[in-house]
């Protein structure tokens, strides 16, 4: 990639990373305006006084509740059909509570004073009517604003108690950088598959997209479970709750009937305002539910659908929290998250390593597309092999050899499959370049200075002895690469080599859903999100454990057999196995030797690698004792004879 499209790409990912901390500064910005006098339509916030009756009310609300008095409220009034908080008491500037217009007023006296007309419209400018207070609609909607102090106190208490809790300023600045954050991985991904602008763009809209509708669902869980606690321990307040709700489904008809067909659009036939989150008639419901007024079957068939298994005694208000998991959404929700962990790594690993494979190999790989010489040729000699000794065509095997630019990669690197249109990619280890014995020490001079062995840093004296001899194992005969190239041509043959580690994940990670569902719903938890994700964490993590294992199973398999059929090709190739795992062991060793116990979490005594799917020791010896075919005739190869390896 040209110097230019790594800036564009540096240049996408730090605008994308802008965005994490974009609401958080707006938010507080926002808050912040209260203060310095932004204008006063930017809070919905009219130009009324707020009656004294009002602030009394609050005063005696803020007495019941135990709260600071050091803790700043701002009353205002708004032209909403329900109470809204801005900010919260953890600010410097305190909260903002704006009441409805409609809830302000004892009579219809005091709404006189407001003037000869009001404005009423269902929360959009293009919707306004002016209505006349002395016409029979304006007497209707006056007589509507009829709320009691109980409703008012209602109203004054849910509002500090959110005030107070500070989750609806807080909880959506978390779910925003969260979700941008998980999401950056994402466009790193896309990036080298659909450009850096229009990954920036993909990326961009998906994650809002999810802020959007986990957003949605808090602040449906918010809205409710403010309900219950403001009419926690308290009659007079639930009373109220009910008269509020009641009394504004009654205020929303009559807004319906004066707006016409606009209002038939924004407002329901019940009275609820089809752009809150929750209807007015589902809060409450809910209210008297949960406090056991209404005990009638409809009601009671409500209930259940809210996930409660058992009324609760008069009083007692359960936990909202637990509502959702067991409602439809809420099953639904659990087994969205399951399907998503299920297939979400197996679509991006087929895609990455199949119709994508040209794009994702060069970009996760630092790769010399140009081979040496000597390279290039013995690997298009051996691809010519492979092809007539499998009878295929040249259409039938896209093959594609690079040599890897990477200092702490040992062994090839390989991608994709043979037995897919898409083919595989092959990366030769970097020191493929070397071209002899004497040229190994001057090339690593100037390219090893500091080098990193599996996370080690590596510092020796390519003059010395030791990095002579350390030198050497670099170098690679025709042998060693002729066996190199056909091993790694065998290795990723069959089309298990695209689908293996998919399959496997998608195996295990299903029965640890199934595991996690079934787990879930029958432990006293069963209403808890963050039980439910503690669950399919844990058993994720074993999934992930078996599928690796599996996998790994198969990858010694395939590897054993690669080595196999390419060793059986002639006796050279036998020999360049031997000699390039055994340069692998001894290099390892001596590296072991230089690092000391750095190296021992690592590298076994023997040279082998830990972790790894196949063992270059196990390897090495398995080439020992093959029959090579050498014109027609089977010559055994002497198990105990390491032999001489010639340049």
């Amino acid at each position: 990639m040209s110097m230019g499209k790594w800036a564009n790409v540096s240049w996408v990912k730090q605008a994308y990373l802008c965005l994490i901390p974009a609401l958080p500064i707006g938010c507080f910005v926002y808050n912040a305006g209260r203060d310095v006098g932004y204008p006063a339509w930017l809070y919905h916030r009219l130009n009324v006084d707020v009656p004294e009756h009002l602030l009394e009310l609050l005063e005696d609300e803020l007495d019941g509740m135990k709260i600071k008095k050091k803790s700043k409220v701002l009353v205002s009034l708004t032209d909403r059909l329900d109470a809204r908080v801005i900010g919260g008491f953890f600010l410097s500037n305190g909260a903002e509570l704006q009441i409805p217009l409609t809830v302000a007023f004892r009579d219809s006296e005091e709404a006189r004073k407001l003037g000869c007309s009001i404005d009423v419209d269902c929360g959009l400018r293009t919707t306004s009517r002016r209505l006349d207070i002395d016409s029979a609609y304006g007497e209707r909607f006056l007589d509507g604003m009829k709320f009691s102090d109980a409703a008012r106190r209602f109203v004054l208490r849910r509002g500090l108690l959110n005030a107070a809790s500070g989750k609806a300023f807080t909880i959506p600045l978390v779910i925003w950088a969260a979700v941008f954050g998980a999401m950056y991985g994402v466009l790193l991904i896309l990036i080298p598959v659909l450009g850096s602008l229009l990954a920036f763009v993909v990326t961009t809209a998906i994650s809002s997209a999810i802020f959007y509708k986990l957003y949605c669902a808090f602040r449906v869980f918010l809205i409710q479970k403010l309900d219950v606690e403001a009419c926690k321990g308290s009659d007079l307040h639930r009373k109220g709750a009910e008269e509020y709700f009641s009394t504004s489904m009654k205020l929303c008809r009559l807004i319906r009937k004066i707006l016409g067909k606009d209002g038939a659009v924004y407002i329901s036939e019940s009275g609820d305002c089809l752009k809150d989150p929750v209807p007015f008639s589902q809060r409450l419901k809910a209210i008297k539910i949960t406090f056991g007024v209404a005990l009638e079957r409809k009601t009671m068939r409500l209930f259940a659908v809210l996930g409660a298994k058992k009324r609760p005694s008069s009083g007692e208000a359960p936990d909202i929290s637990t509502f959702a998991m067991n409602s439809k959404f809420g099953r639904r929700l659990r087994l969205g998250i399951i399907t998503a962990a299920v297939v979400s790594y197996p679509i991006v690993s087929l895609l990455l390593n199949g119709p994508l494979l040209n794009r994702s190999f060069t970009y996760f790989h630092k790769v010399d597309t140009k081979l040496p010489v000597r390279v290039d040729t013995i690997a298009k000699e051996e691809y010519n092999r492979y092809l007539k000794k499998e009878k295929k065509s040249t259409e039938e095997v896209n093959v594609s050899f690079y040599r890897s630019l990477s200092t702490s990669e040992f062994d090839s690197v390989l991608a994709g499959c043979l037995g897919v249109r898409s083919g595989v990619k092959i990366a030769f280890p970097f020191y493929v370049k070397i071209g002899s014995k004497e040229e190994s020490v001057i090339y690593c001079q100037r390219n090893l200075n500091n080098f990193s062995f599996y996370n080690k840093p590596v510092n020796i004296a390519w003059d010395s002895d030791i990095g002579i001899a350390l030198a050497e194992t670099f170098y690679l005969s025709d042998k060693a690469l002729r066996f190199l190239a056909l091993r790694d041509l065998y290795a990723n043959e069959d089309y298990r080599a695209y689908i293996s580690k998919e399959m496997s994940w998608a195996g295990y990670s299903s029965v640890a859903g199934f595991f996690t569902y079934i787990v879930h719903g029958f432990s006293k938890q069963r209403h808890s999100l963050q039980w439910f994700l503690s669950i399919l964490l844990v058993a994720s993590a074993l999934a992930y454990l078996g599928s690796k294992y599996w996998h790994q199973l198969y990858r010694h398999i395939a590897d054993l057999k690669a080595d196999e059929k390419s060793a059986l090709t002639s006796f050279d190739h036998c020999e360049g196995g031997k000699e390039y795992y055994w340069k692998m062991l001894k290099r390892n060793r001596m590296l072991l030797s230089i690092l000391g116990e750095e190296a021992l979490p690592k590298i076994t005594s023997t040279g082998d690698v830990k972790g790894i799917a196949t063992s270059f020791f196990k390897r090495f010896l398995g080439l020992k004792g093959f029959y090579v075919d050498v014109e027609n005739e089977e010559v055994p190869v002497d198990p105990g004879d390491y032999f001489e390896l010639d340049d």
